[in-house]
């Protein structure tokens, strides 16, 4: 299953994405506002991108294979917070953050994460302290 979301400088937001055998991939590097998701979740891998704003919250994502979260396509003024609930997968977990100048505070919460592999936070780009 895949999915593109372009515009949405309201946001966007879904109650529960769900495939029994496919990867789902929802693609919202072209959005302007927030992603939220209830929950989605896949046999194989999970892949989000969201938007310029960079902001996004979930209560459940689940990945049988992984889970990769981009937020690269975030521009430098957006705060660009991560919240979510539950990441869970047998496969690794990769988070990657967008750039942020020095001095401008995001926030990366995630209350349960369970990686049967690794678990990567690639905060390479932001300007500032990651934590």
């Amino acid at each position: 299953l895949s999915m593109s979301v372009s515009g949405f400088g309201y946001g966007v937001s879904a109650n529960n994405i769900e495939m029994q055998s496919a990867n789902i991939t929802l693609d919202a590097s072209e959005s302007s506002g927030k992603l939220h998701i209830t929950k989605i979740s896949g046999t194989e891998t999970v892949t989000i991108s969201t938007g310029t704003l960079g902001w996004f919250s979930a209560g459940e994502i689940h990945g049988q294979d992984g889970i990769v979260l981009d937020m690269t396509a975030k521009t430098a003024d957006s705060s660009g917070d991560f919240i979510a609930n539950t990441l869970s997968g047998s496969g690794s977990i990769t988070l990657s953050m967008g750039s942020s100048p020095a001095g401008q505070s995001g926030l990366i919460a995630i209350s349960a994460l369970a990686a049967g592999d690794n678990f990567t936070l690639d905060a390479s780009s932001w300007g500032d302290d990651a934590g």
